[in-house]
């Protein structure tokens, strides 16, 4: 059986969405719990009587986030990453979480989203193993 060939987008694809899976899962999850549809449904099930007052929807929609998530995910930044030359990818990918790195905390989202030092150091992690850099040979301007 042969080995299936992955291109460095798919690569990097799958590694930004399984790395950012506890991001995107607490986002979305605490954000459909704000639409007045979700809290309807989540009144009405304590008006019930089958929950306590204290109920929270939340902790029943989070685990299905996941699949969601991967499912537009992926695709999503495959598409994104393939307008990047394919050779190009590990190199960019590891010189980006390199430059975090150096930051050391990194927020996007005018700060509402803050990525800790470990939380990067397990994104470089994950690129390096996925996507290594291969030593090539560039030519070298002549001054």
């Amino acid at each position: 059986m042969a080995v299936r060939q992955y291109s460095n987008a798919q690569k990097l694809a799958s590694v930004v969405s399984y790395w950012a899976r506890p991001f995107a899962a607490e986002i979305a999850a605490s954000s459909l719990c704000k639409l007045d549809v979700v809290k309807a449904i989540e009144n009405g099930i304590i008006r019930t009587g089958l929950v306590s007052e204290s109920y929270d929807i939340t902790s029943d929609i989070r685990p299905l986030i996941n699949p969601v998530f991967d499912a537009l995910s992926i695709p999503l930044l495959e598409q994104y990453f393939a307008q990047v030359p394919d050779e190009a990818l590990p190199q960019l990918a590891n010189n980006l979480v390199s430059e975090m790195q150096a930051i050391g905390q990194y927020s996007i989202f005018n700060g509402n989203i803050t990525f800790s030092k470990s939380e990067i150091d397990e994104l470089a992690a994950l690129i390096k193993k996925n996507l290594p850099i291969k030593k090539v040979e560039h030519y070298e301007v002549v001054t």
